[in-house]
C-alpha cells in the first residue's frame, strides 16, 4: 500500500489548530511513536523549514528529517519526510460550522531501487560462495549511497554453483551477514545455541538517518530448503529465502514482503484521535509517548 489517508472533525477553528500544529515542539504530544523533535531551521515554520522527529519503533529509534514543501496559511501544510522510505505528508484544513475537518494523506514514493538492492545481495552471495572472495566494496557502503525506497513486494533469484548444503551452512551463520547483505555492517544480540525457529539477532545499519539495529526473528527454518525472517524497521517485513538444488549447484531465491500500509494507517488514525483530544480538551493522551514521559 503506497498511500494512507484519514479525516477527523475537531471542534476548534482552523486558525487555532494551525497555530498549535505549526509549533513543532507540540508534535510529540499527538504524533504516534514520536518522543522528541529537533529544530534545524531558525524562526517560525515556513516553506523550506526543516526539523527532525525522533521516533521509537519497537526498540529501534529512527530519526526522520522533515522539510516544509507547501505552507498555505490555515489551509494546507505539506511535508517531505525521509525515513527508510521517502514520503510526503499533506495536511488539509477545512472550516465546517464552528469547527474544522482535518484530512491527512501519507504517500510513499516507490521505485525500482529496492529490486536492484536485492539483486546486488544475490550477486554478492554468488561471488563469495563460488570464488571465496568478498566484494571489492563493502555491501553496507553500497547501500549507504543509495536512495532506498520501498515497494510492497520485491524478489529475485540467482544460480550459485555450489551444493545446497554449503550455501545453507554459510547463510545461517548470521554473524557473516554483513559480508553480503546490503546495508548491514554488523550483527549483535544473537540468540545463543543452534539457529532455529524463534532465534533472534539484530543487524546494524549505518544510514543517513543514523545507526539503527532492527530486530530479526526466524519464523520458519527448514534446513537446506527455506529460511524466513520477520523484521521490524520501521515497517514490518518478511524475508523468505528458498534454496532449490539444480544440476551441480543451487537456485537461491529471495522474496521480501513489506507490510507498511496497515501499520501506518493505524498510526495515522491514532494521531488524529490524539490531535482531537489535545485540541478539544487540552489533555495530552496518556498513551502518547509525551503523555508517558
Amino acid at each position: 500500500m503506497a498511500q494512507v489517508e484519514g479525516t477527523i472533525h475537531i471542534a476548534r477553528r482552523p486558525e487555532e489548530i494551525w497555530s498549535y500544529m505549526t509549533q513543532i515542539e507540540h508534535i510529540p504530544e499527538w504524533a504516534a511513536y514520536t518522543h522528541a523533535v529537533e529544530s534545524i531551521s531558525p524562526g517560525p515554520l515556513e516553506i523550506g523549514s526543516t526539523f527532525t522527529t525522533l521516533q521509537k519503533l519497537e526498540d529501534v529509534e529512527v530519526r526522520a528529517p522533515h522539510r516544509v514543501a507547501e505552507f498555505v496559511l490555515r489551509t494546507r501544510l505539506k511535508l517531505l519526510v525521509q525515513r527508510w522510505t521517502s514520503g510526503i505528508t499533506t495536511w488539509l484544513y477545512e472550516a465546517v460550522g464552528t469547527g474544522t475537518n482535518i484530512t491527512v494523506t501519507v504517500d510513499h514514493e516507490t521505485k525500482e531501487q529496492e529490486e536492484r538492492v536485492v539483486q546486488k545481495e544475490l550477486s554478492f552471495l554468488k561471488q563469495i560462495l563460488e570464488t571465496g572472495q568478498a566484494p571489492g566494496r563493502k555491501p553496507w557502503e553500497e547501500a549507504r549511497e543509495s536512495d532506498r525506497r520501498l515497494t510492497s513486494r520485491v524478489g529475485g533469484s540467482i544460480f550459485v554453483d555450489r551444493p545446497v548444503t554449503e550455501i545453507w551452512q554459510y547463510m545461517v551463520q548470521v554473524e557473516r551477514i554483513p559480508e553480503w547483505a546490503a546495508g548491514a555492517r554488523g550483527v549483535v544480540d544473537i540468540t545463543p545455541g543452534p539457529h532455529g525457529v524463534g532465534s533472534k539477532f539484530k543487524t546494524v545499519f549505518d544510514l543517513k538517518l543514523g545507526e539503527v539495529r532492527p530486530p530479526h526473528v526466524t519464523t520458519q527454518f527448514v534446513p537446506n530448503q527455506k529460511w524466513e525472517l520477520n523484521i521490524v524497521f520501521p515497517y514490518t517485513s518478511d524475508i523468505t529465502w528458498n534454496l532449490i538444488p539444480k544440476d551441480t549447484g543451487t537456485d537461491v531465491a529471495v522474496t521480501v514482503e513489506y507490510h507498511f500500509g496497515e501499520r501506518e494507517q493505524q498510526a495515522l488514525e491514532k494521531e488524529l484521535q490524539f490531535l482531537k483530544q489535545v485540541l478539544e480538551t487540552g489533555l495530552i493522551p496518556d498513551s502518547s509517548l509525551k503523555g508517558k514521559s
